[in-house]
């Protein structure tokens, strides 16, 4: 009898028990991957959920998005390479100052951004780590690897 109550007792909080993922190469790849299709399908409304967008309108982002595609800054060939070849860590190490500008224009917190980054390249993954999910804030030249 004991034991049922501590059971019962128990189920309402497992609830509370949190399930954060840690951010890693491997979820950042798959949203690019996600995002990639949504951007090719025009399916800019969904991947507004995929930015952070602090610094610009949503309605200047829908604008943007038709142009990624076209100007080669996301391609699935891309991302297989980044997958196969980029560093994963946080930004104000692979990035440096370039990466801490961008960061502190945006006013995020430095210990939750997170990118992608190629040596002797010019492609840049930047995003915030919010939510179990990656909401991007620097995305350039992934389609001209």
């Amino acid at each position: 009898m004991k034991k049922l109550l501590f059971i019962l007792l128990l189920i309402p909080m497992i609830g509370f028990i949190s399930c954060d993922i840690k951010p890693g190469k491997e979820i950042m790849i798959s949203e690019l991957y996600e995002l990639n299709d949504l951007l090719i399908n025009n399916n800019y409304k969904e991947a507004l959920g995929s930015f952070f967008t602090s610094d610009l309108s949503e309605e200047k982002l829908l604008k943007m998005m038709p142009k990624l595609v076209k100007k080669k800054e996301i391609s699935e060939k891309g991302i297989d390479f980044l997958k196969a070849n980029a560093t994963f860590g946080k930004v104000s190490e692979l990035y440096g100052s370039k990466g801490k500008r961008q960061m502190k224009r945006k006013k995020l917190d430095t210990n939750q951004c997170f990118g992608l980054y190629i040596e002797k390249s010019n492609v840049e993954v930047m995003a915030l780590w919010k939510d179990n999910k990656f909401l991007f804030f620097r995305l350039d030249n992934i389609g001209k690897l």
